[in-house]
């Protein structure tokens, strides 16, 4: 919940330390901004497959839930994306479930916290697109 606002918010690793860039913000909100990046990621790796989010009344045939647990960096040091994600048929019943972790190298800026998030998520796209193409 703290990293949920237009702020760029770093927490170093395994420490309750946070910094709050008061001038250093996401480009849009940073839930939408995950969604719509996960969702081109994956358009991207699965060209012949329908991606959209979900909405009430959607007709689909898997759905991915996406439960991020940590979402965090430090400069100098690296970025952490900690997630458990499924895949679920139309009757909500699990198909696959995996926890993962990924991490990338961070530089001391912002631009490179950013840079590093966004290859993270690449990361998980790439794997949910390699279990979905299985299915």
């Amino acid at each position: 919940d703290f990293i949920d606002r237009p702020q760029i918010v770093l927490q170093k690793p395994n420490s309750p330390e946070v910094t709050i860039s008061e001038f250093n913000r996401w480009a849009t909100d940073l839930n939408a901004m995950i969604k719509n990046t996960l969702i081109a990621d994956l358009k991207s790796a699965l060209p012949n497959a329908k991606i959209i989010p979900l909405n009430f009344g959607s007709n689909y045939q898997y759905v991915i839930k996406i439960n991020i647990e940590e979402l965090n960096g430090w400069f100098n040091d690296s970025a952490h994306l900690k997630i458990n994600w499924q895949i679920l048929n139309q009757r909500g019943i699990v198909l696959y479930s995996q926890n993962l972790q990924y991490t990338a190298l961070v530089e001391k800026n912002y631009e490179s916290y950013a840079k590093a998030q966004s290859k993270l998520l690449s990361n998980l796209s790439k794997d949910i697109a390699q279990k979905i193409s299985k299915i």
